[in-house]
């Protein structure tokens, strides 16, 4: 008769079985892969906004242009024969003159914190010789992981908006720890309002 030995039981100790190691080895870096995916947890530090507007000055100053669209204010005319681009091979009259331009004179600056809406700065120009030039505006976040790093991101303005300081949110940041800015909490959309 043939019989089968009875099954072979590990005499090797509990401890020493490969298994329970690499799970406990693996768990926390899953853990950390699965936190962040969630992003760095980031509070927002402040919000700061500024916003300039150009004033340019009326002034003579040197410009050049095709001499038939020489303005009728121009003085010290210096007429050269150039090439004109536009039509291959033909010369056309080309002016280099002083005449009546927009300049930047200075820069009207309004800014600020969170604590104030966002705001254009008051203009006071002189008729005639000065105008309204570019506008240009930005609203910065700053962020403060819990290790101290820090970051700084310029969302649109109803993002930036809905932002307060002190609160707490999710920041996604690759390898390198470059933010994904893009990944801030979006606004809620506003509450549409039903007939009555």
């Amino acid at each position: 008769m043939n019989a089968k030995p009875p099954p072979r039981l590990s005499t090797t100790p509990r401890w020493r079985q490969p298994l329970p190691w690499m799970l406990a080895l693996a768990l926390p870096l899953v853990a950390w892969v699965v936190d962040q995916s969630l992003g760095v947890r980031v509070e927002v530090e402040a919000k700061i906004w500024r916003r300039e507007v150009d004033i340019e000055a009326s002034q003579v100053q040197p410009q050049s242009d095709w001499c038939d669209k020489l303005p009728a204010a121009a003085t010290e005319v210096e007429r050269l024969q150039r090439e004109d681009p536009g039509q291959a091979g033909q010369m056309r009259a080309y002016c280099r003159f002083r005449g009546p331009g927009w300049s930047l004179l200075r820069r009207a600056v309004a800014e600020g914190d969170g604590a104030r809406t966002p705001h254009w700065p008051v203009l006071r120009l002189s008729p005639g010789i000065e105008r309204e030039g570019q506008r240009r505006a930005w609203a910065w976040v700053m962020l403060r992981a819990a290790d101290g790093r820090e970051w700084q991101c310029t969302p649109p303005l109803p993002q930036w908006l809905a932002l307060q300081p002190g609160q707490r949110l999710r920041l996604k940041v690759d390898q390198f720890g470059v933010a994904n800015c893009a990944s801030l909490p979006q606004p809620a959309p506003p509450a549409q309002k039903r007939p009555a």
